[in-house]
């Protein structure tokens, strides 16, 4: 039987074919010259367009894999968990290394987890990697940066990802503390923040008895953009009334805010139209590639339906598509005949949308359908639906300036904008 030493050795000899992102003749740090427009303290370079990542980060991570298995948690009950070359490429980026510098310590990496398993034989771990990447940014000559530079970005890896048993904990008045988790951010602070924002706690609480406001998925992007942000500060305690203030700049904030409230609905309304406009503007399928299409088509579909839902000092939602999925479930519910199953039918104005509808001859559950129907075709990016797509996203858009005018919003009519 192959010893681990072996294995490893093995592993490395492999890993030596693994394709350069580089051409030889390209320098890593650039010129050093200090020329405005050129390389400014360090030129880091960028990564060549026409590398596939995800497959290089395959082979590397099959390597690992081979050699020495999946690591095992220390805090996932001594389960195994699936070792990948991305989410370390993602966590060395987030720290502030280049994305050059990035994938040579990932490629790299495998030096280093060498040297931890020689120092200590025990099962394959997460330690070992944490450990073997600290030991690459302080040691490893695919960074061309200062020793105290390595030393920084070290201990804000560290701090970041080097103890996943001690979480940030938050410190309220009085002097007790909870740890930032997914718990308590989605059944506490959540639901405390819409409180705060809206003045109604039920603008979050979704409860199987029928009381919809917001999805699973939208409290969950909400949970992991607030832990996201934290995260980034390299801090181990927040104070209650500190997350609360970046929580709120995080979810009122232009281009897609999570709530609606007096201080930003009129720039959010104006905001969503002037992109909607300029969006739908610059649909042209005979001139664009089928993904700058969709991509466009996309956007100008949310900022439709995030200024709709923006007219009626509505809830928005966190996440991809969370401004058409939110509208959509409102509309379902109205057509469905099930408002008094809606939690926010009784906090906003969204139950003036039915009657702003029929003002314009709109049945609720037409309006539904061509909401739905539109999200669906973007979804499927067929050539067939295009010239469809682009009729129903002025249809919509032509409801937006009808809500906006008929609430006078806007000193000026929506459709000049």
């Amino acid at each position: 039987m192959v010893s681990r030493r072996k294995r490893i050795l093995r592993f490395f000899l492999r890993f030596t074919k693994l394709p350069s992102l580089l051409p030889k003749s390209q320098s890593v740090v650039g010129s050093n010259n200090k020329q405005a427009g050129r390389d400014i303290v360090h030129n880091y370079g960028t990564l060549p367009a026409n590398i596939d990542l995800s497959e290089v980060f395959s082979q590397i991570d099959n390597q690992i894999r081979m050699a020495v298995g999946d690591p095992v948690s220390p805090t996932a009950g001594g389960k195994s968990v699936v070792y990948s070359s991305a989410k370390l490429f993602s966590s060395l980026v987030h720290i502030g290394i280049s994305a050059e510098y990035a994938y040579r310590l990932v490629f790299n990496i495998g030096e280093y987890i060498s040297e931890e398993m020689k120092l200590e034989t025990n099962s394959f771990s997460t330690a070992h990697i944490r450990r073997s990447v600290s030991n690459a940014i302080l040691h490893s000559d695919a960074l061309k940066i200062s020793r105290q530079e390595r030393r920084d970005l070290a201990n804000k890896y560290a701090r970041n990802y080097g103890n996943p048993s001690h979480a940030i904990m938050v410190a309220f008045k009085g002097g007790d503390v909870t740890p930032l988790n997914y718990e308590f951010l989605e059944k506490t602070f959540i639901p405390d923040l819409a409180e705060r924002l809206t003045g109604y706690r039920g603008a979050v609480v979704s409860n199987r008895g029928g009381d919809v406001a917001f999805s699973r998925g939208n409290i969950d992007h909400m949970s992991r953009e607030v832990l996201s942000s934290v995260r980034r500060m390299g801090i181990y305690e927040i104070r209650y009334e500190t997350l609360c203030a970046i929580s709120e700049d995080l979810a009122l904030q232009l281009p897609h805010p999570w709530f609606v409230n007096p201080s930003n609905q009129l720039a959010t309304l104006k905001h969503d139209l002037d992109r909607a406009v300029e969006h739908l503007q610059n649909l042209m399928p005979s001139q664009q590639t089928d993904l700058q299409f969709w991509r466009l088509a996309n956007e100008c579909f949310n900022h439709i339906c995030s200024g709709i839902l923006v007219c009626y000092s509505s809830v928005i939602g966190g996440g991809k598509d969370a401004a058409p999925n939110t509208l959509r479930n409102y509309t379902r519910l109205a057509a469905n005949g099930e408002r008094q199953n809606l939690a926010l039918w009784n906090f906003c104005e969204i139950f003036e949308l039915e009657s702003h509808l029929d003002e314009i001859c709109i049945l609720i559950d037409d309006f539904h359908f061509e909401v739905k129907s539109t999200q669906e075709a973007i979804r499927r990016m067929r050539d067939a639906d295009k010239l469809k797509v682009m009729r129903n996203l002025e249809w919509i858009l032509n409801v937006l300036n009808h809500i906006v005018e008929r609430k006078e919003l806007l000193k000026y009519p929506a459709s000049e904008i």
